[in-house]
């Protein structure tokens, strides 16, 4: 079912909207804890009081109930209430991306669940966790017919632990032959395909110095890492400060930006604020931007 543009129509009406949706999760939270408690006290009550009011089996019986209700279902809340930002986030998210994407996109859809085994057979990081927590790890839709996904992933660099983000492209095209690009600072961080082989492109120095380029065949690299596209990924480390790999592979284009710090941080603590909806146009423009940044649409938009 497609879904329907929100009934308002600025920043300043969505505040007071996410404020209550912010409330509203907020408090069940608190409830979800506050149940959480109950039953706990309740177990320990009977842990504590079982012996002195029953014998042999009954006792037993008590124990067991006790323990149940001091761990078992104050779990279930708990991990319930560690939902609920989550929740929150992507509430919010749905929200602005309906505001903000029906304008600058077309036929613009969503993707609620992350099909994390799928992603994971397409994504080269050795070691990465996505985010989870981070609503803007699921969302789905077209940029002038090009299908993409997104989301933002934990990994380990150099012994600490860093952030990043993912966007995979739907290209109009196949590609003959998977190609890679990478920053050659983290080229220890990803699983290379053992067909990949080291390519030469030749004409530009700052591009040279940078990346690598891996693919089973260096004229389908020469042809997909194109002079628009090398001065584009240049261009686009510089602006969003960040270390970038490209991978080509059947019509997808799977593109990581490592060290890159995302602009949108909503909280359920926190009262929604302008720059959380304007760290959301951020994220949604700057998909947009390297779409159009790398030629991605093969001159068909």
């Amino acid at each position: 079912m497609k879904k329907q543009r929100p009934s308002f129509k600025n920043d300043q009406e969505t505040i007071p909207y996410l404020e209550e949706a912010r409330k509203y999760y907020l408090g069940k939270t608190i409830l979800d804890i506050a149940i959480a408690a109950a039953f706990g006290l309740v177990g320990l009550t009977l842990l504590i009081s079982g012996p002195f009011f029953a014998e042999g089996r009954f006792t037993l019986l008590f124990g067991i109930l006790g323990l149940a209700l001091v761990i078992l279902i104050p779990v279930i809340f708990i991990l319930k209430a560690r939902r609920r930002p989550r929740q929150f986030k992507m509430a919010v998210f749905s929200t602005l991306l309906l505001l903000y994407a029906f304008d600058a996109y077309d036929n613009f859809a969503f993707m609620y669940s992350l099909d994390e085994e799928r992603v994971k057979k397409d994504f080269l990081v050795k070691e990465f966790k996505p985010i989870q927590e981070d609503a803007t790890a699921r969302y789905k839709g077209n940029i002038r017919k090009v299908t993409f996904t997104s989301f933002s992933y934990d990994y380990a660099y150099q012994g600490a632990q860093e952030k990043g983000r993912y966007i995979a492209f739907k290209l109009p095209v196949f590609v003959h032959s998977s190609v890679l690009v990478i920053n050659k600072k983290d080229k220890g961080l990803f699983n290379i395909p053992e067909e990949l082989k080291q390519s030469t492109l030749l004409g530009n120095k700052l591009f040279d110095e940078k990346f690598t380029v891996l693919a089973e065949d260096n004229n389908e690299a020469l042809s997909v890492i194109n002079a628009q596209r090398i001065q584009g990924l240049c261009h686009l480390e510089e602006e969003l400060k960040c270390r970038l790999a490209l991978y080509f592979t059947d019509n997808r284009c799977f593109i990581y930006l490592n060290d890159f710090k995302d602009s949108y941080h909503p909280s359920l603590l926190k009262s929604i604020s302008q720059a959380d909806l304007d760290g959301v146009k951020r994220v949604v423009h700057m998909i947009h931007h390297i779409y159009q940044e790398l030629n991605l649409d093969y001159g068909n938009e």
